[in-house]
């Protein structure tokens, strides 16, 4: 098995095995709502402009990045869990780009806290604080017999 995590959304759960180098894996559950089965309303974070192009060119600047990350923030409490590369491209739209260089998605990417980042064989997310782990709800090894379990 290929270390790394994998992310499957069902309904109101998301499901996530996660295969560590030793060939162990967790497995748990994230609930994100909606008990009762009506439905959620999609909620897209907002698109307002933050600030112009040029500032993403002022990587030293406090007040660009509490910019930066307070959109990132915004964002992914909305939005999250979402993938890095769709983060870097939504708050650089902010700045008024049309497209973000590898240069400009860098200068957004160091501003998320590094908490929120899962990395994974399927790219690299940005999760909400909020979402609480289950950690160990199912834990194994692949490398045992049935019968061993």
């Amino acid at each position: 098995m290929t270390p790394g995590v994998a992310v499957s959304l069902l309904a109101a759960f998301i499901w996530v095995a996660e295969v560590s180098e030793s060939g162990n894996y967790a497995l748990w559950i994230e609930y994100f709502g909606d008990w009762d089965g009506r439905g959620t309303t999609y909620l897209e974070a907002p698109t307002t402009t933050l600030g112009p192009r040029g500032d993403l060119d002022r990587v030293d600047s406090p007040s660009v990045q509490r910019t930066i990350l307070s959109a990132v923030r915004e964002t992914v409490d909305i939005e999250g869990p979402i993938s890095m590369d769709r983060l870097a491209r939504d708050v650089g739209r902010r700045f008024g780009l049309d497209r973000v260089s590898a240069g400009k998605r860098e200068t957004i990417v160091r501003c998320i806290p590094a908490e929120l980042i899962k990395k994974s064989g399927l790219g690299d997310f940005v999760w909400p604080k909020e979402l609480t782990r289950l950690a160990g709800v199912a834990t194994a090894s692949p490398r045992r017999r049935s019968r061993e379990v």
